[in-house]
């Protein structure tokens, strides 16, 4: 599967920031077999994001597009717009998922196009999460291969009503949860090599509970 990826975000395609959302769905993408055909940063402008896109989707560039940054709600938000300017269809905007609240999904001439938040680690959560549908067979399998089950291996208070994605540590005898700092990132950043997933609602997960996680 080609995947085409896109950063809507003037400072990283002036060069004074660093495309690190980028290179995170560039990474767990060629980490699930596919071919990333396309990758630059773009201003966030409404008319130079239309313009690449509308290019891509009518040369079938991809059979893929995933954005980031442009979907959170204020003046940054500009992915739904453009896609209007596309004549696409906004099929979701808006998920009850923490970190990736903004997420957006359209089809836009035949091609899905994935709009993930600028936040590098809802970007690599949410491609892992949401992205597995769009895989073909040969792919799809590889990425079930990483979806497991394992115990946890200390208490976990999860509160909100949304569902939650954090980073975990895992081995053969389950899965821990280090330190957590905002949108689910371990507060020292070293040694992850899952996300967990804990579903919708408030309570407290015991130890040696069974949860899903998809290694990384």
């Amino acid at each position: 599967m080609r995947v085409a990826i896109i950063t809507a975000n003037t400072d990283i395609y002036k060069g004074t920031k660093a495309n690190e959302s980028g290179e995170a769905v560039k990474l767990v993408a060629e980490e699930a077999g596919l071919e990333v055909v396309f990758m630059r940063a773009l201003p966030l402008d409404r008319e130079v994001l239309s313009t690449v896109m509308k290019r891509m989707t009518d040369g079938k560039t991809a059979d893929l597009i995933l954005t980031t940054g442009g979907v959170s709600v204020g003046e940054k938000d500009l992915l739904p717009g453009v896609i209007e300017n596309l004549t696409g269809n906004v099929l979701f905007h808006g998920i009850q998922v923490k970190p990736g609240m903004p997420t957006m999904l359209s089809m836009v001439k035949g091609t899905p196009v994935l709009s993930l938040s600028g936040n590098p680690f809802a970007v690599e959560a949410l491609f892992e999460v949401l992205a597995g549908g769009y895989l073909t067979d040969k792919e799809a399998s590889r990425y079930l291969q990483k979806n497991q089950m394992k115990a946890l291996k200390q208490t976990f208070v999860k509160t909100g009503k949304m569902k939650r994605i954090v980073k975990g540590r895992c081995d053969e005898s389950g899965v821990y949860l280090p330190q957590i700092q905002k949108n689910g990132q371990l507060k020292n950043g070293i040694g992850s090599n899952c996300l967990v997933i804990f579903p919708e609602g408030e309570r407290t997960y015991a130890e040696g509970e069974v949860v899903r996680v998809i290694r990384i």
